[in-house]
């Protein structure tokens, strides 16, 4: 026994061809608070990658040295129910970072950003803005993704607003349409920190401003008191 055909005036499913494309449309966007760190640091020996410190790192030329980044797009902070962060990393100079992150970077930022001496001041600038990274296929290897850095919001609440957008038409795993009860902000965080280790001492900040003010505490964890403040202001 076979199924009966589809009627093609039947409109349900014309709305579900819709839905399901809908979601294809939106399936890879992640939208959330950007963060850059290092993923590794490589000192090249016989044409091979070898994992060596920072410090070492720091002492060698720049012709026997390569530097991988981590992007991190923290997805939480739209998103209350998920439990995860979207990762990807790149090596600056490699083809993907040629054919993909650079030239999206260079649309939204313009030329003068992405050009010889201006990429620590442009990554740096990019370190804590809110973002739309999509998960694109890699240049060499096409069975696996790498980011692409497509838009970059004024502030948390547009950074919202458009992944409520985004997926108002349907969801993707993990990604409900509306949350229930949006995250708090993502914290900022301080320049000689990174995000998983900032994040792993604001219970400790949180214990200390209990009997210490915020400039008390700032001037402990060598930061401006800002970050500080943040967390006291902290529900």
């Amino acid at each position: 026994m076979t199924d009966a055909p589809i009627n093609p005036a039947d409109q349900n499913f014309w709305n579900a061809v819709g839905e399901e494309a809908d979601r294809a449309d939106s399936a890879g966007a992640n939208f959330g608070q950007l963060s850059i760190t290092p993923a590794r640091y490589m000192r090249w020996v016989d044409s091979q990658p070898v994992d060596v410190t920072p410090a070492e790192f720091g002492a060698l030329p720049a012709a026997e040295k390569s530097l991988e980044l981590l992007f991190t797009v923290d997805i939480r902070g739209m998103n209350s129910s998920l439990e995860w962060q979207y990762e990807r990393k790149v090596r600056p100079g490699d083809k993907d970072w040629h054919k993909i992150l650079k030239p999206a970077l260079t649309e939204l930022l313009g030329a003068d950003s992405m050009k010889k001496g201006m990429y620590s001041q442009t990554l740096q600038s990019l370190n804590g803005q809110y973002v739309q990274a999509d998960d694109v296929p890699q240049s060499k290897n096409p069975e696996y993704n790498t980011i692409k850095i497509v838009r970059i919001f004024a502030s948390k609440e547009e950074c919202f607003a458009a992944y409520q957008e985004r997926f108002a038409a349907g969801t993707t795993p993990g990604a409900p349409a509306t949350p229930a009860t949006p995250a708090a902000p993502p914290l900022s965080v301080p320049p000689n920190y990174t995000l998983e280790t900032w994040t792993s001492i604001v219970p400790s900040i949180k214990q200390a401003l209990q009997t210490q003010d915020v400039p008390t505490v700032a001037a402990q964890y060598q930061v401006d008191p800002n970050f500080v403040a943040e967390i006291a202001n902290q529900p």
